[in-house]
């Protein structure tokens, strides 16, 4: 045995050795091959100094094609890029340049595809080393193609070393919004702090306090950045002829760190090229880059300015403006300038995008002359045609007059080419508005705490629901062929805040993974049902989806052990393979399955997934056992184990729900379950086997969820003994019928004291304690259409509170129009409690028999009531006060009822009717 290890030791050196010297080899051609490709060294020498960047790696301008890049070096360097579609390996790269110290170096990547994401990184080298310094690897996304789904940010007024801003919270909004890789950020100004302003130096070193590694530059390496001017950016026109001209100073500072469009074959924009005091980066460059377009994906981006075409100021000294231009004229002095519009108008009509955003500090006009407001001034001034008082009213048409030869407002220019929302800032907080079809989107600060800024919304009738909210944080969309989903991201703790969808313009793309309606959230008047895709019939992929499969945009959570099913339509024969869940906050495990029909409800289970641990986002599970199904009405179900599990719902479409410990799911689904209009974002995939014949499309029919005003009779005895029953009479109003269930049972019945022989007292409206909490409608005058079936003198207002806050008043209203109308009758102010609060009216009044509407107007954003998504409903802003005589005529119209009744007399009791106490 000794004799072979000398034979062994021999063998395994000399293996070892070939095996070396075929590593040593492969690892050469290996570097062989990248030199050839790179044509630049590989590896760092030792011999390498670095240095810091006053302007780290800043993307700009991002086209199909190339991409900008914009660094600013504290000491002289070469630079060079190299770049590839795959992380860590680079296949191209850009010739070595030299970069001056403190000046900004810039150079265009080109020659890349379209619909592309690239990885990138610097490699410099301090003149005279040997060797070079590798940064780290950066991405960028080249123009998406339509049909493409991509992400962007907006923020606005963050308002660094202007006032108000917070260092600190810009930092983190900046991070947040970098953890988000957005294709772009769009800034809509009050960032650069041009506030007397004198020099040019003064100017470059504001801008470039922006450009820090430590700010912008958290974001800007991988996102590229697109700027609008704000007020604080000084750029208005009245200010051009300044000794000290901080419009120039403001235009060279950005032209020189932050690479923007100049209009070309990939972006239009201003061709105005006659002030030759802007100097860009070539000596013939005097281009301003404050309006500019652009397409990605299937949206058009828009960024225009207000202020550069704004000869006269209107406003005077105030908010960093000096006092060498006196105030003069009035709100129609702001203008876009004859040639900016037209290009607008040009804009707008030459693209069919499926989505149209606009974008910039403020509106034109407004409703004071520092330009405050969204959507309630859209009619004014050269936005909307109208001149109104200093106090907005008398609205008189001047638009002829004041813009000879302009062929109409801009708000009308938008409704006319389907511009789908307006993003605005300079109010600092966050406000939804919606009018003619358009979002009209106050974008937060991101930077100044809990604020509501200049909070002057208040009395918007065109503010959605729980629309109006605090600093500070970002704005998140996310585009897709079927849907923009706007969200409010919180800058404290990235929770979304508040979320709405946009629809797109025209038909939307077909597709099997997508719903192509947009459905509300709570804050959003819901306007749809849980329907299937509109088309269904089978791609070459043979599968079908049934269900949601769009992100819906409220959360809910605290399901854990109730077995939740909803309903949905299967057009044809198929095999069940999956069942996907949207989960927003994960906690616990998840089961998924479905049930056929059985009646009204869920019937026998027809498959199901394992037990799984979801994640956040979209949780796709196979069924333990494919089952052929026919075509039919089904329910998907899910059970979660966890409270926390948060899943995301609108209030349209038919659920169903009981208790379910967790574990495998129930053969056979509960026969008296709790029933809900709602529906989650969860939908089946399908397998329809060989391609059918048939190809019919098919489109379920949507079926409104019946507006019900329960009108309770009751007959009080004139000895007032507590004994009879109370009748439910249901008045469907809208257009589709509502049948009560033979099971169908109040879930708060009155007190014993509401009988009697004789009947005298009726109750309409809601005496329901309704199941939604609803609160954040202080100042706001809300009213619900309910129907008196008989002449009555109205005595009392009952409304429900689950949480008190402030004060509150009551009253009811006539009808006219479908709307209400004169105010009939109103409580005194009071402090309500937890439950139902009944409150004499200051008045009793006959009313005869007809349509009415029960008003409350809350004090206070705590006060919350009970609801639920059905009936007929009326909200304005309203300062709370007594109830004004006339209900507005502009009011918001919406899908919704209270917890909220009114009590009438019918006829001449012999004594003073009982106190009613549902």
């Amino acid at each position: 045995m000794t004799a072979f290890i000398p034979l062994i030791k021999s063998i395994w050196h000399s293996l070892f050795l070939r095996a070396l010297r075929e590593r040593v080899a492969r690892v050469l051609t290996l570097l062989v091959l990248l030199f050839s490709v790179t044509g630049s060294p590989t590896t760092v020498a030792t011999a390498a100094t670095e240095i810091t960047f006053s302007g780290s790696e800043h993307l700009g301008n991002p086209t199909g094609t190339s991409i900008t890049i914009n660094v600013v070096p504290d000491a002289d360097v070469n630079i060079f890029y190299e770049y590839g579609t795959i992380s860590g390996i680079y296949t191209g790269q850009t010739p070595s340049g030299l970069a001056t110290a403190g000046e900004s170096y810039e150079i265009v990547i080109d020659g890349l595809q379209p619909n592309t994401r690239y990885y990138y990184r610097m490699q410099y080298q301090v003149p005279g080393d040997t060797g070079w310094v590798v940064r780290d690897e950066h991405t960028f996304h080249t123009q998406r193609a339509r049909g493409s789904s991509f992400t962007f940010t907006v923020a606005a007024d963050s308002h660094v070393n202007i006032i108000l801003g917070n260092l600190d919270e810009w930092k983190q909004a900046l991070d947040r919004m970098a953890t988000d890789q957005p294709d772009f950020f769009i800034d809509l100004g009050d960032t650069f702090a041009m506030d007397g302003v004198s020099t040019a130096a003064q100017a470059d070193a504001n801008y470039l306090f922006q450009r820090s590694p430590d700010l912008m530059g958290r974001l800007s390496h991988s996102s590229p950045i697109f700027l609008a001017i704000g007020n604080h950016e000084n750029e208005e026109g009245w200010n051009f002829d300044d000794t000290n001209p901080q419009p120039v100073f403001s235009m060279n500072a950005r032209k020189r760190y932050f690479p923007l469009p100049t209009p070309g074959t990939f972006y239009s924009g201003n061709t105005d090229n006659s002030e030759t005091r802007i100097i860009g980066q070539t000596p013939d460059d005097h281009l301003r880059e404050d309006y500019y377009a652009w397409e990605w994906g299937d949206a058009l981006f828009i960024v225009f300015d207000p202020f550069q075409y704004t000869m006269q100021n209107p406003y005077g000294a105030q908010a960093g403006e000096g006092n060498d231009d006196p105030a003069t004229g009035d709100r129609w002095n702001w203008t876009l300038g004859l040639q900016q519009y037209n290009w607008l108008k040009e804009t707008l009509e030459g693209s069919d995008a499926k989505y149209k955003f606009m974008f910039a500090h403020h509106m034109l006009g407004g409703t004071q002359n520092y330009v405050r407001g969204g959507a309630e001034a859209a009619g004014w001034f050269e936005w909307g045609g109208y001149n109104v008082n200093a106090s907005n009213q008398n609205p008189v048409w001047q638009f002829d007059t004041r813009r000879p030869g302009w062929p109409e407002p801009i708000h009308q220019l938008m409704v006319d080419n389907q511009v789908s929302a307006f993003f605005h800032g300079h109010d600092h907080h966050f406000v939804h508005e919606e009018r003619d079809g358009i979002v009209y989107q106050l974008v937060p600060s991101p930077s100044q705490g809990n604020s509501f800024g200049f909070n002057n919304y208040t009395n918007s009738p065109y503010v959605m629901p729980n629309g109006i909210l605090s600093n500070s944080g970002y704005l998140r969309v996310t585009i897709s062929p079927n849907n923009a989903l706007v969200e409010y991201v919180s800058t404290f703790n990235g929770q979304v805040r508040y979320t709405y969808m946009i629809e797109p313009n025209g038909e939307p793309t077909p597709a099997p993974t997508s719903i192509p309606t947009a459905s509300p959230t709570v804050g959003s008047s819901p306007t749809l049902t849980n329907t299937p895709p509109a088309t269904q019939t089978p791609t070459a992929s043979s599968t079908i989806q049934i269900g949601e499969t769009n992100i819906l945009g409220m959360n809910y959570s605290g399901m854990a052990n109730q077995l939740a099913a909803q309903q949905v339509t299967l057009p044809q024969s198929a095999t069940i393979q999956s069942l996907s869940y949207y989960v927003a906050a994960a906690g616990g495990q998840l089961r998924l399955g479905i049930y056929n029909n059985a009646g009204a409800g869920p019937g026998t289970l027809l498959a199901q997934t394992a037990a799984f641990t979801p994640i956040i986002g979209w949780n796709t599970q196979n069924v333990t056992i494919p089952t052929l199904l026919p075509a039919g009405t089904y329910w998907l179900a899910f059970l979660p184990q966890n409270n926390a599990l948060t899943g995301r719902l609108a209030f349209s479409g038919s659920l169903r729900y009981y208790t379910s410990a967790f574990g495998t799911l129930p053969a056979t689904y509960s026969n008296s379950p709790q029933s809900a209009t709602a529906h989650f974002s969860m939908y089946a995939t399908l397998s329809t086997g060989p391609l059918p014949t048939n190809t019919s499309t098919h489109t379920p029919s949507n079926t409104p969820v019946a507006t019900v005003s329960p009108t309770r009779t009751i007959t009080p005895s004139q000895t007032q003994t507590n004994t009879a029953t109370a009748t439910n009479v249901f008045t469907s109003t809208p257009t589709s019928t509502f049948t009560p269930p033979a099971t169908w049972t109040n879930t708060s019945m009155p007190t014993a004291t509401q009988t009697s022989a004789t009947g005298n007292i009726i109750q309409i409206g809601e005496t329901n304690i309704l199941s939604l909490n609803y609160s954040n409608m202080g100042n706001y005058l809300v009213a619900q259409q309910v129907t008196l079936p008989q002449n009555a003198t109205i005595q009392s207002l009952s409304y429900y509170v689950a949480t008190a806050g402030g004060q509150l008043r009551l009253g009811i209203y006539n009808n006219a129009g479908n709307a209400p109308g004169s105010l009939q009758a109103q409580t005194a102010a009071f402090t309500p409690v937890a439950g139902w609060n009944t409150q004499n009216v200051t008045s009793p009044t006959m009313l005869p028999a007809g349509t009415y509407w029960l008003a409350f107007l809350p004090q206070n954003n705590n006060l919350t009531g009970r609801m639920a998504f059905t009936g007929t409903g009326r909200y304005y802003g309203y300062t709370f006060s007594a109830l004004p005589t006339t209900y507005s005529n502009s009011s918001t119209s919406g899908t919704f009822h209270f917890s909220m009744y009114a009590t009438l007399l019918t006829g001449t009791p012999t004594s003073p009717p009982p106190a009613i106490t549902p």
